[in-house]
């Protein structure tokens, strides 16, 4: 299927023309402006269970099958934990203490993490036309659009649990959440509600470039959202996208038009999650018949950053 994105290709000249949300906001929050102060109170109201979820995956080596680590160079390019120091520092008085150390590559495909607007840019401009390299050099840090800018997320999210619509335990490596998946799951989104999208990635085989059969794409073989999805998120003017997975299905169903990470984050300003872990919530939702719930996201308060860690709570 071929979406309006798709279509996008041929009109670079005018972009974003009349998708996306360049100029409407005076600040550097993107879509998180459309969270409210009675966007808030309508989440809080939607808690009716005092069930909480954490939704970020165990940032624990043993978690990820071996071929994943193998692949993407897990201990460089993922996370690493150090222990300091262990041991006693004052006999006298008893007192023992340990020190350790996080390293992480925020944008990677193992920690779940929140992408700020500054992550990506096309053709050389990031949201609201901003010149990508006025907005960040590697020599520096992000000046504009960093995290920073995502702090105290608080709102309903909209979970589409595609594999359960579809029927399946999980969708196979490089297919798509399409169009049609989102309106059958959240047709009811509001605007500044979250969508959280379930692929069932925790458990679908993993599929690595040299894998029989595999793309060979250098990503491996992932399913995520299709292009041809994206506008779903302009015209329900929501907040935030959410998926288990990469945000991006590799290999790319359209390899010459923007990605998903563009389309969002550079034109919607819609602020990505990815590699959520999901499985929990969506069998309590299944279990409970329900599919909203209030949503928190705390990023680090880390200035030039783009992006961080989260581990998201979902109350049901």
């Amino acid at each position: 299927m071929t979406g309006r994105a798709d279509v996008l290709l041929s009109e670079q000249s005018e972009w974003p023309g009349d998708f996306g949300n360049w100029g409407r906001w005076d600040n550097e929050r993107g879509t998180l402006n459309t969270i409210t102060p009675q966007k808030v109170l309508e989440a809080v109201q939607t808690v009716s269970q005092g069930e909480v979820y954490a939704c970020g995956a165990p940032m624990s080596p043993e978690f990820y099958p071996e071929i994943l680590r193998t692949t993407h160079n897990f201990d460089e390019q993922g996370f690493k934990h150090e222990m300091l120091s262990a041991d006693v520092f004052d006999t006298e008085l008893g007192k023992f203490a340990a020190q350790d150390k996080f390293t992480l590559s925020i944008h990677s495909l193992e920690n779940t993490h929140i992408d700020a607007l500054s992550h990506v840019g096309h053709f050389g401009k990031a949201f609201n036309g901003v010149d990508f390299f006025d907005m960040v050099t590697v020599e520096g840090k992000a000046k504009r659009f960093d995290v920073t800018q995502l702090q105290g997320i608080v709102t309903r999210a909209i979970l589409v649990d595609v594999p359960r619509l579809r029927g399946v335990e999980f969708l196979e490596p490089g297919d798509s959440v399409t169009r049609e998946d989102l309106d059958a799951g959240a047709s009811h989104a509001a605007p500044g509600d979250a969508v959280l999208v379930r692929t069932g990635r925790w458990r679908a085989p993993v599929v690595r470039p040299d894998s029989p059969g595999a793309s060979g794409d250098i990503h491996g073989d992932w399913a995520a959202m299709n292009i041809n999805a994206m506008r779903f998120f302009q015209d329900h003017d929501t907040s935030i996208l959410g998926t288990d997975s990469t945000g991006d299905t590799f290999p790319l169903p359209y390899p010459k038009s923007p990605t998903v990470h563009i389309l969002a984050e550079v034109y919607l300003g819609l602020p990505l999650m990815h590699s959520l872990q999901l499985e929990a919530v969506a069998d309590a939702c299944a279990t409970a018949g329900r599919s909203d719930f209030l949503l928190m996201v705390a990023p680090l308060n880390m200035e030039g950053a783009t992006g961080s860690p989260v581990s998201p709570l979902c109350v049901l």
